[in-house]
């Protein structure tokens, strides 16, 4: 992972996916006792501005485990694409932090923001989603 320091504190990088409506997409980077993450979008804004029927939201959620067998999501939570880059706070549960299960990754997943009368296979907005976390 890529490591870096701002005046925000000492960051981590989990990755960056172009979000798709089809597949989630699981980021590469695993989070070790992260709960205070920068979320980063990149898209074309000129083309976003007037593309309303291509405009998305993205669904989150997080995994715990690392076998296959063993793991369990979080429930999902909701990402507004915009220039600003935005921090957010997931606290990891008691539970999980007692068990030392304190190692998660992230998935996340494209829905058409306005999805009246277009087909599923209509395409999205291409968007890129980076995730950081503070260390």
């Amino acid at each position: 992972m890529t490591t870096f320091v701002d005046d925000y504190g000492i960051w981590d990088s989990v990755g960056e996916v172009t979000v798709n409506a089809v597949d989630w997409s699981l980021f590469p980077g695993v989070i070790f006792n992260g709960e205070t993450f920068r979320f980063s979008y990149t898209t074309d804004w000129d083309k976003w501005i007037f593309a309303l029927d291509d405009r998305i939201n993205i669904i989150c959620r997080f995994r715990y485990g690392a076998s296959s067998s063993n793991q369990i999501v979080s429930p999902s939570f909701r990402l507004y694409p915009k220039q600003d880059k935005e921090i957010r706070q997931y606290k990891i549960t008691d539970k999980f932090r007692e068990s030392e299960l304190t190692e998660r990754r992230i998935e996340c997943k494209a829905i058409r923001r306005y999805n009246r009368f277009i087909p599923a296979s209509a395409g999205v907005a291409n968007l890129q989603l980076k995730i950081e976390y503070l260390l």
